[in-house]
């Protein structure tokens, strides 16, 4: 699913809502028919992955941000999130590759450099719904070509793609898209009739 509209018209909401991170005013999201705010929030977040539109990274080392810090993490798992997401060879080039330290913020990398880290945080463990808040607003065309080859990918395995954009390259990959206009829905329909 594309989800697309001018700036302000509440694309980033709606997917802050989708993932959980905002609670909605009014009505619900509901994941398999049951309230996000009813799921236990460690359970259901390894079903989704999320890539914000400003890219927050934590102290510590890139593969520990890739992994969500979680305990349990295997080099294995951390290194299929960043090929899938084509961020292995990028992370390579650092210092000490998958060990080296990101900074506070993630101050240490460049801003697309960060968005890759986000983006295998985000594939980390191939969950079930991958919501993309702009993915590809820093990247390179190597970057941008990564972003796409990893959406594809994520088709192909039957996942649940939810991105908001404005590029018509990364439109074309959706099969869906939803249009806002000042925070409702002008329209919604096959990607393909939509732009016919």
């Amino acid at each position: 699913l594309a989800v697309i509209g001018p700036s302000g018209s509440g694309k980033s909401t709606l997917v802050r809502h989708l993932v959980g991170a905002s609670i909605p005013a009014g009505g619900a999201v509901r994941l398999d028919g049951t309230e996000m705010q009813h799921w236990d929030a460690e359970q259901v977040g390894r079903y989704i992955g999320y890539l914000p539109q400003d890219v927050k990274l934590f102290g510590g080392t890139v593969g520990e941000n890739i992994a969500r810090f979680h305990e349990d993490a295997s080099d294995q798992d951390i290194i299929a999130a960043s090929q899938l997401s084509g961020a292995h060879e990028m992370v390579q080039t650092l210092s000490n590759g998958y060990d080296s330290k990101v900074g506070d913020g993630g101050n240490s990398l460049s801003g697309g450099q960060k968005q890759r880290v986000g983006l295998a945080r985000a594939v980390y463990r191939e969950p079930s719904l991958v919501v993309l808040d702009e993915p590809n607003s820093n990247l390179d065309n190597h970057g941008e070509q990564a972003l796409v080859n990893c959406i594809q990918e994520l088709k192909s395995k039957g996942k649940t793609v939810v991105l908001v954009t404005h590029k018509t390259n990364l439109l074309a990959l959706s099969d869906k898209t939803l249009m806002l206009v000042n925070g409702a829905v002008e329209k919604f329909g096959n990607t393909k009739e939509m732009f016919q």
